[in-house]
């Protein structure tokens, strides 16, 4: 097949209308039967409608793989805007307003942490040490359902035996709200925190693992009024560092999804035009 220009799309060449993407000329050139000689956005072919239905299919697939991928950019980088984001303490500035209860010493220092600042906790001997959250961490937490707690702990001196009392012990948080309360030991005895080396702490913000139904959970996560841990790790004296307690949400699948479907698609318009 032969392809005749004419700059006014004389007799015998019928003129396409402007094509402005240039994705749209280079489907019609790969095509073989178009030529751009004739203007400079202006295509001037004697086609055959088969010929001109093939350059428009790949153009429309092309411009709709570009929009494809343009939306899943747009929603991977606004999505976590609409997401639960992490509750966190890190202490590097302050104690963030925690609170205590049989501590003799409760202060943040601004080094030595992981990394950065972290809590300092001189527990006195002969009483229970307990650590309470601030209010951020109160209120409406249901959209960390199926979530993780967690927090790192370094044990920086011990003075006496490993104090291992159920439901007191070190790693021991309780969550109360709405007229109950549910109790998990993230460091189950006899286990012990580690001398001077920091450990993370971490367990699921799930019904199963905190051992209640699923309806009294969603009651207790909809109204949180108190956080309660519990470093109570030795009987005598001891020194703690507590740092980067966090309550965070179900990791997003939304960017994988995306990017799964994505390439999907441009593998069937590879397949197609094969």
């Amino acid at each position: 097949m032969t392809s005749r220009c004419s700059s006014h799309g004389g007799a015998g060449s019928p003129l396409l209308p402007r094509l402005a993407a240039r994705t749209t000329k280079a489907a019609y050139r790969q095509s073989g039967v178009c030529s751009t000689a004739c203007g400079r956005q202006e295509f001037v072919c004697q086609l055959r409608s088969r010929d001109c239905s093939v350059a428009e299919v790949d153009v429309t697939w092309t411009r709709l793989t570009r929009a494809f991928l343009g939306v899943s950019l747009g929603l991977a980088l606004i999505g976590p805007a609409f997401a639960a984001s992490s509750l966190t303490s890190d202490f590097d500035v302050s104690t963030e307003g925690w609170t205590h209860t049989g501590a003799s010493v409760l202060q943040q220092v601004a080094t030595g942490g992981n990394p950065g600042g972290y809590l300092f906790v001189d527990n006195s001997e002969g009483d229970i040490t307990y650590l309470f959250a601030p209010a951020k961490y109160l209120g409406n937490l249901s959209a960390f359902d199926g979530g993780t707690v967690s927090f790192d702990g370094n044990m920086l001196g011990i003075g006496g035996a490993p104090y291992t009392a159920a439901g007191l012990d070190y790693g021991h948080l309780r969550l109360t709200g709405a007229g109950m309360s549910a109790t998990l030991d993230l460091l189950p005895s006899p286990g012990q925190p580690l001398q001077n080396v920091w450990s993370t702490y971490t367990a699921a913000l799930d019904a199963a693992s905190w051992n209640k139904s699923q309806a009294d959970w969603t009651t207790l996560l909809s109204n949180v009024t108190e956080v309660r841990l519990s470093v109570e790790a030795m009987f005598g004296n001891e020194v703690q560092g507590i740092d980067n307690f966090a309550i965070s949400p179900v990791p997003e699948p939304r960017t994988w999804i995306m990017l799964a479907a994505g390439l999907a698609l441009v593998a069937g318009v590879v397949r197609r035009r094969r």
